[in-house]
């Protein structure tokens, strides 16, 4: 399905410290995110990031913020029966809407647009809830940032 092209990847992420949580049954993560490939497309780049694995009656819910630059991000929020996405990359964006056309069945999850807005609001709880931090958050799209991905160069004998 070419709606699904960015959108159907596998998402390898090797290396993230999570921290439990008991007064809100989550896991969180604190440090550098690190991201061995995506599909296949080798990475091994260390990433900012959020994570938070969070424990409800209903099932676990998965928030996932990966940056790479100023105006290269992605998010993701999993809760079992949909997948919430939203990118700084506007190409992905648009293919978001398009991934269950007509084809939604028993056992699949739906694919859903999240926003700008929703995500920076996630970052702020997160920041405030786990770690005590409150000020505001600032996520740029790719059209508002100058800086662009550059993979790091591999290193002989990096186990890579």
């Amino acid at each position: 399905n070419a709606a699904g092209g960015l959108l159907n990847q596998d998402l390898v992420i090797t290396n993230i410290h999570l921290n439990w949580s008991p007064q809100n049954k989550a896991f969180y993560s604190e440090g550098k995110i690190s991201v061995s490939n995506v599909s296949n497309v080798d990475l091994n780049m260390e990433l900012d990031g959020y994570m938070e694995i969070r424990k409800t009656p209903e099932g676990d819910i998965m928030n996932l913020l990966l940056e790479m630059t100023d105006g290269t991000w992605y998010y993701f929020m999993y809760d079992g029966f949909t997948l919430d996405t939203f990118s700084s990359n506007d190409a992905y964006n648009a293919q978001i809407p398009n991934i269950n056309a007509g084809k939604t069945k028993v056992g699949s999850f739906r694919t859903m647009p999240s926003s700008k807005e929703k995500v920076i609001q996630w970052v702020v709880d997160f920041k405030k809830l786990y770690f005590g931090i409150d000020e505001p958050y600032q996520l740029l799209m790719a059209s508002e940032s100058s800086q662009t991905l550059k993979k790091k160069g591999t290193v002989e004998g990096d186990g890579f």
